[in-house]
């Protein structure tokens, strides 16, 4: 995908911070272990067919060609090295 992205035969994928992710997931938890609710910012999307389950969506960024050094290779996801033009 990273290639196709930087050879132009993708225009777009979507992409998710794994570190923002673990971030997310870690502060849940801790909520949970301490008898708390976890962050919740979506109370409409998600229906399990018998009620709405609440739930955290984390915005994902639209990863392109424009945008892929600064928010994919920067951060340490991949080196400019390993990706193959």
């Amino acid at each position: 995908t990273i290639n196709a992205l930087r050879g132009g035969t993708q225009t777009m994928t979507i992409f998710r911070n794994p570190e923002t992710l673990s971030g997310i997931l870690t502060e849940a938890a801790d909520r949970i272990l301490h008898g708390q609710e976890p962050e919740i910012n979506d109370t409409e999307t998600y229906q399990n067919g018998s009620m709405i389950v609440p739930a955290y969506r984390m915005k994902p960024t639209a990863l392109t060609k424009e945008n892929l050094e600064k928010e994919y290779v920067e951060p340490g996801f991949a080196l400019t090295a390993e990706i193959i033009d």
